[in-house]
C-alpha cells in the first residue's frame, strides 16, 4: 500500500514537472541569458528574442521589402600612387525598421533601446565587390523600438583611374560597388548615403567629390555605386593681386560729391577703411590653393590688406593735415591748388580777400581733400590694373 502511494506521488510529481517545463522554457529562453545590463533591459531583450527567428526577415508581410539606409561615417583616406588605388577606413552604418522587434515602452518600464548580438537578429547581406574579404562584422546591434542600427568596419581598397593630363594637378576617380545579396527581403536606399566626419586630405591629396547612384546587374539586382574623386593638393602660393575695386569706386564717388570742408568726409573714409581692414586681415598674405588657378574671392579678400594699409596711411595723413595748426607758406600753394582743383573736383577760391583765419581753415580742408582724393584716384587705377590679372 505504501509502495502504491509513493508510486502515485512520483507520477504526480513528474506530471507537474512536465506541465511546468514548457512555461519555464518559454519564460527563460535558455541560451540567451548571461548578458549584463539593467534588469528591465534584460527582460525586454528576452521577450524580443525568445521567439524571434533571425531568418524570417524584418517585415511581417513576406512580399514587402524593408528599406535599408546606408551611410559611410568617420572615414580616413590614404592614396597609394604605386598601385593607383585609395583606401578608405571607416564604418558602413546601416539602419532599417524591423517590425518584429518593436515594443510598447509603457509595458516595459520606459526602456527605449537594447543591444543584441548580430547573430540573434536579421541583418542585410551586402558584399563589397572590390573588397570581398575585407569586411569585418560588428558584434552588436542597437535596437531603438524597432529601428535597428548596425555598423560594419570597412577598410575599403578602391581601384582608381588616374588623369595626369594636368600634372602636377592630377585627378583620380575611384569606384566602389556595394551589392545587396538579400534583395528579396531588403532594398538599399540610394538617397541617404552620407560621407561625414572625413579627413579629406592625405599625403598631398584632397577629396573633391563624392557621387552615388543605384547599381544593377544580372548578378546583383540591387546595389549602390559610389564614385570618389580625388585631386592632388599641389599647394602653390599665388601672388596674383586684386583689390575690391567696387568698394573703392563707391568711396571715391561719395567723397567727390561732398564739399571739401564737410565733416562727414573723414568719417566716411574712416568707416570704409575699417571695413577694408576687416576684409583684409582675415586672409593670410599667401594662400595655398588646390587648383591651377587660385579662386578670385580669396585673392580679393587677401589683397584687401594691401589696400587697407595704403588707405589707412592716407587717412592718418588727412587727419594730421586737417587738425594741425596752419603754417605760413604751407604746401600746396594757391597756384598748385588751382591746378589740382579741376582734376579732383575741388571748389575754386572765389574770394581771395578772405580774412587770414578763414583762408587758413579752407586751405587746410582743401589740403585734406587733395590728400584723400588723390589716394582714391591712385587706388582706383591700381585696382583696375590688378583686377585685370584675374581675368581669364
Amino acid at each position: 500500500m505504501a509502495s502504491v502511494s509513493v508510486r502515485g506521488a512520483l507520477v504526480l510529481l513528474l506530471a507537474l514537472l512536465a506541465g511546468a517545463s514548457p512555461a519555464l522554457g518559454a519564460e527563460s529562453c535558455p541560451g540567451r541569458e548571461g548578458r549584463e545590463g539593467p534588469l528591465h533591459a534584460q527582460q525586454l531583450r528576452k521577450a524580443l528574442l525568445c521567439q524571434h527567428n533571425p531568418t524570417a526577415g524584418p517585415t511581417l508581410d513576406p512580399a514587402k521589402r524593408a528599406v535599408v539606409h546606408v551611410s559611410l561615417l568617420r572615414s580616413r583616406m590614404d592614396v597609394d600612387e604605386a598601385t593607383n588605388s585609395i583606401t578608405l577606413f571607416g564604418y558602413i552604418v546601416m539602419r532599417w525598421k524591423d517590425e518584429r522587434l518593436s515594443w510598447d515602452r509603457a509595458s516595459h518600464n520606459n526602456v527605449t533601446r537594447v543591444y543584441v548580438d548580430v547573430e540573434e537578429i536579421w541583418t542585410p547581406s551586402i558584399v563589397l565587390v572590390e573588397n570581398p574579404t575585407s569586411v569585418f562584422k560588428s558584434g552588436q546591434a542597437l535596437i531603438v523600438n524597432g529601428t535597428v542600427l548596425y555598423n560594419i568596419l570597412v577598410p575599403l581598397r578602391l581601384p582608381c583611374h588616374n588623369d595626369a593630363s594636368r600634372w602636377p594637378y592630377d585627378k583620380i576617380v575611384c569606384n566602389m560597388t556595394i551589392a545587396n545579396l538579400s534583395s528579396a527581403t531588403a532594398k538599399l536606399n540610394s538617397t541617404v548615403f552620407l560621407l561625414s566626419l572625413v579627413r579629406t586630405r592625405s599625403q598631398g591629396w584632397s577629396m573633391t567629390g563624392l557621387s552615388l547612384k543605384p547599381f544593377q546587374s544580372t548578378a546583383f539586382p540591387d546595389g549602390l555605386l559610389v564614385r570618389v574623386r580625388v585631386e592632388r593638393n599641389a599647394g602653390v602660393a599665388k601672388d596674383t593681386a586684386a583689390v575690391p575695386c567696387a568698394l573703392l569706386l563707391v568711396l571715391a564717388l561719395s567723397s567727390l560729391w561732398l564739399p571739401a570742408s564737410a565733416p562727414h568726409r573723414p568719417l566716411l573714409l574712416c568707416a570704409v577703411i575699417l571695413l577694408q581692414v576687416l576684409l583684409g586681415v582675415v586672409v593670410p598674405l599667401r594662400v595655398l590653393v588646390v587648383s591651377a588657378r587660385p579662386p578670385g574671392v580669396l585673392l580679393l579678400l587677401r589683397d584687401g590688406l594691401f589696400v587697407s594699409g595704403a588707405a589707412l596711411l592716407q587717412w592718418l595723413l588727412a587727419r594730421w593735415l586737417l587738425l594741425r595748426p596752419p603754417a605760413p607758406g604751407a604746401w600746396p600753394t594757391p597756384g598748385t591748388l588751382r591746378v589740382l582743383a579741376p582734376a579732383l573736383c575741388l571748389p575754386l577760391d572765389q574770394d581771395d580777400a578772405e580774412d587770414g583765419a578763414g583762408h587758413d581753415r579752407k586751405h587746410a580742408a582743401r589740403v585734406s581733400a587733395i590728400a584723400d582724393r588723390t589716394t582714391f584716384v591712385v587706388l582706383t587705377v591700381l585696382c583696375g590694373a590688378l583686377s585685370a590679372r584675374l581675368l581669364p
